[in-house]
């Protein structure tokens, strides 16, 4: 990533890296984060991309995890902080954005997402020139039905209407102040749901499909071929 091209406010820019998550569905005993993709741990993957554009990083982690991700940190060279999550995904965030709440605004992404890409990351960061909550999303392309708790079909939802929501997102100062304030315990799958809770207006930039969450078992196989082995630079169709 070019980071000459991006705006001066950007140079002082926060990054929040979630990381305290169970993982329940990937099914496996230990953190997904540390499962390695060509001998380097996800998490890693996920933090070299954030590095060029921040001196700003925290990640929030479980309590059991703490040890390991610092011991990353000082084996890969990374310069970020680690704070213990919350009960909820939103305390966790919160407690990482308590850190940079100073900072004109804030990255959030999810450590499981090795892959945002560059041009991901540009494009959201030159959209926040203008808007003070940006989030990457990619069309869908599969029919999606909405269903009841006996398994019948209710309606068809409108394609064309309807994004996959990805990580990086961008929160304005203001913006990242209103996260914090929130309740903790309120249930959400990602922060952008508060701004639409404040009825505050949330743009979309082109995500990439190459910009995978590690869920399940089978996404490593998929991030093994698009991650490039002892290469920083990573594939994007964006």
């Amino acid at each position: 990533m070019n980071t000459h091209c991006l705006p001066p406010a950007f140079s002082n820019l926060g990054v929040v890296i979630t990381a305290a998550g169970n993982g329940t569905r990937y099914g496996s005993k230990e953190n997904k984060i540390f499962d390695s993709l060509h001998g380097i741990p996800i998490i890693v993957h996920t933090l070299r991309f954030f590095q060029p554009i921040s001196s700003n990083i925290v990640i929030t982690a479980r309590k059991q995890d703490i040890n390991q991700i610092i011991e990353l940190l000082d084996t890969h060279q990374i310069n970020a902080r680690v704070v213990v999550g919350g009960n909820t995904r939103l305390a966790s965030v919160q407690n990482g954005l308590r850190l940079i709440k100073h900072l004109p605004g804030a990255l959030v992404h999810d450590a499981a997402r090795p892959n945002p890409t560059h041009p991901v990351i540009e494009r959201v960061l030159r959209a926040a020139i203008h808007h003070d909550c940006v989030i990457p999303a990619i069309l869908m392309t599969d029919t999606i039905k909405q269903v009841n708790q006996n398994d019948y079909v209710v309606c068809t939802l409108q394609r064309s209407t309807l994004r996959a929501i990805q990580t990086p997102q961008y929160f304005s100062s203001q913006l990242v102040n209103d996260i914090i304030n929130e309740n903790p315990d309120l249930e959400i799958t990602d922060e952008s749901m508060i701004v639409e809770k404040l009825k505050k207006p949330v743009f979309i930039v082109d995500g990439a499909n190459e910009n995978i969450k590690l869920t399940v078992s089978s996404d490593l196989a998929v991030l093994t071929n698009l991650i490039q082995p002892d290469k920083s630079e990573k594939k994007d169709s964006g």
